[in-house]
Formats: structure tokens, C-alpha cells, sequence
């Protein structure tokens, strides 16, 4: 057997039926009840059969059990991150483009190459043309930049700073 569960970006995931599952209750008449997937930062939409109402089950990282109705789930939406819970600026590789050489790991100031020293090159002023700057790094006497620096939104975690990664924001007006 599959279930279905609204995933990171809104779609519908099939899950393997071997993950451990608990039983919810329906939020609004208690009558119907439900055996869901147990996994962490996981949202399940269900509608009971009885009183056709939709609400949320959302299992927290730490194992936490939130049900939500569908007003509420809404609200509770993190706007950074919408849902996915990885950080908008990195995409959750926790490294952006360095502000400096924009990504290149060199940049030309007033008339001159250089190694950019934020992201790891050894930030000497080299040759005014490149095709002699471009000969030096092939023959490694000049150590390049990565061009990459720790995400300054999320300290480099790769998560979203809002909601911790858990793509729902709760106690906030």
C-alpha cells in the first residue's frame, strides 16, 4: 500500500508503506479517525469522510504532532521559504556567490587583476592583461578565489532562517 502526502513544494509524493504510521483523530466531529505517516517534516492533508472538512497534520523535526485546519495551515505558511523550508537565497547548499567577484574567484580593479582574498584566493594584484593573469593560474602561481562564501541569510546551515526548516511558522500574528 502508497500514501500520499502534499511534499515540499505543494505537489503530491508517494511514501513506501514500511515508515511507521499513527492514528489522528478528525479535528472538528472526532469521529472519523486516520493512520498517517510518521516522518518528520511531513505535512499530510486529509478530509474526513464524515464531516468533509480538510485539515493538516504536520510532523515536526523533533517528532512534534500539529493539526491544523486548512485556514490556519494556511496562515501558518512560512513566507520565506513557502513551505519548502530550505533558505531562498543558497537553495540550501548553505554557500552563495561571493560579493566580491561575483562568483569568479578574480575580478579587474583599477587596471589590474586579483585573486579575490573573500572567498580563498591569495588576493595579490597581478597582470593588467588576463591572458597573462589566465597563464599564471594554469602554471599555479596564482591561487584563485572559490568564488563561493557562507550564505549570509542562514549562517551557512542551508535551512530557513524563519522557520527553522520547518516550513510553518506557528505563534506569530
Amino acid at each position: 500500500m502508497v500514501y500520499s502526502t502534499v511534499g515540499s513544494k505543494g505537489e503530491s509524493e508517494e511514501l513506501p508503506m514500511e515508515l511507521k504510521t499513527f492514528e489522528v483523530p478528525c479535528p472538528n466531529c472526532g469521529e472519523s479517525s486516520f493512520n498517517i505517516l510518521f516522518k518528520p517534516r511531513t505535512t499530510h492533508r486529509l478530509i474526513c469522510p464524515r464531516c468533509k472538512t480538510p485539515f493538516y497534520v504536520h510532523v515536526k523535526k523533533d517528532l512534534g504532532i500539529i493539526v491544523l485546519r486548512e485556514d490556519e495551515y494556511k496562515k501558518a505558511k512560512c513566507p520565506e521559504c513557502q513551505r519548502t523550508g530550505v533558505c531562498k537565497k543558497c537553495n540550501g547548499t548553505g554557500e552563495a556567490d561571493c560579493p566580491r567577484c561575483g562568483g569568479g574567484g578574480w575580478y579587474y580593479y583599477d587596471d589590474h587583476f586579483y585573486s579575490c582574498i573573500y572567498c580563498g584566493g591569495d588576493g595579490k594584484r597581478h597582470y593588467r592583461y588576463f591572458c597573462d593573469f589566465a597563464k599564471m593560474i594554469g602554471e599555479g602561481r596564482i591561487r584563485r578565489g572559490r568564488g563561493k562564501v557562507k550564505c549570509y541569510n542562514c549562517m551557512g546551515s542551508g535551512v530557513c532562517p524563519r522557520c527553522g526548516g520547518e516550513g510553518l511558522i506557528l505563534g506569530e500574528e
